[in-house]
């Protein structure tokens, strides 16, 4: 249990891997947005309303999508949305994901939206922080991803929407909602699921690293290994920060260790196997640090297509809907 729970507020740009981590652990006490997040989701709906208002083609907004692009859906978009998600919640044999994974997925999923580059209305994000803070979690299907997308997952995370779901049992307390203009688009265009396995997994990694640089420590200490190799001098003119962070986790783990002294009984030189250990996890914890920058620029990054640009002072000028290829997730 935690104790003095803050809440968690998302404002679309500074959500971190150690934040979503945390939240599936339990540490924050609910999830909110910034005022600075909804007034950005306020703009952004603005902006579809006028398209719809004004008939403006734009994709998934006035047509169909995928191979119906060209299909007018002006006069059924509540029904265009349940159909789209329904037909998209596809299920292939295989467990459910898991508590913490569709928590992650859910908090990612709210973030995008606060930056408002989605277009979907307050009321909807209001639904969505009442599920995510009443813990009142959809259900879906692991190995469900197009490779492009998490299209099919978070189609069926939004089955409960419509009081269905992809067990087949009904959702219970789950808030019911009629979708207006590009919402079921909204709701599964992005790679929320994706990335909350990832976040969840770096987390899990890391720890292991960490594990790693600690067993190399415990075994310097026991051969009482010659700690000069691990003076900082020694990672400052290799110049790979990797090794930097492996040799800095094993001097924390020997500070205070005799085996610093001068006259203490040790090899004038110790094996490459214990002299080289952080030349050798570098290689690991360079992999480990090139995929988390990747991930941090992913969880806040805007990838719902079309994407909603806006006017931060709310003036239509300039403001549009724009489709692009954000969503395709191969780094």
């Amino acid at each position: 249990m935690v104790a003095n729970k803050v809440p968690l507020v998302l404002d679309g740009f500074s959500l971190s891997i150690e934040k979503v981590c945390k939240y599936v652990q339990g540490h924050y006490s609910r999830v909110e947005l910034s005022p600075d997040a909804e007034k950005r989701i306020h703009l952004g709906r603005q902006v579809v309303d006028r398209y719809v208002k004004e008939n403006i083609q734009s994709y998934g907004i006035s047509t169909g999508v995928g191979a119906q692009k060209d299909y007018d859906i002006a006069s059924e978009m509540s029904v265009f949305n349940r159909k789209l998600l329904i037909a998209h919640s596809t299920v292939v044999p295989g467990p459910l994901l898991s508590k913490n994974t569709v928590k992650g997925t859910l908090l990612i999923q709210l973030n995008l939206y606060a930056t408002g580059r989605c277009g979907i209305s307050w009321k909807l994000v209001q639904a969505l922080l009442q599920r995510i803070n009443d813990e009142t979690l959809p259900d879906a299907v692991d190995g469900c991803s197009t490779g492009a997308s998490d299209i099919v997952t978070l189609s069926q995370m939004a089955l409960p929407f419509f009081g269905k779901s992809v067990t087949g049992k009904p959702p219970l307390n789950h808030p019911l909602l009629e979708l207006s203009a590009k919402e079921g688009l909204s709701l599964m265009n992005s790679n929320s699921a994706g990335l909350s396995i990832t976040t969840l997994s770096l987390h899990e990694a890391r720890r292991i690293m960490m594990a790693f640089d600690f067993a190399g420590a415990m075994s310097l200490e026991a051969i009482r290994g010659q700690l000069k190799s691990y003076l900082p001098i020694v990672d400052k003119v290799h110049y790979q920060p990797a090794q930097k962070i492996s040799a800095s986790n094993i001097r924390k783990v020997l500070e205070g260790s005799i085996l610093w002294q001068d006259g203490q009984a040790k090899f004038l030189q110790d094996p490459l196997s214990f002299r080289c250990i952080a030349q050798v996890h570098a290689a690991a914890w360079a992999a480990q640090t090139w995929t988390e920058d990747i991930v941090q620029t992913e969880i806040n990054a805007s990838v719902d297509n079309p994407l909603v640009d806006f006017n931060e002072d709310g003036e239509d000028a300039g403001s549009s809907c724009i489709s692009h290829g954000n969503i395709w997730k191969d780094q």
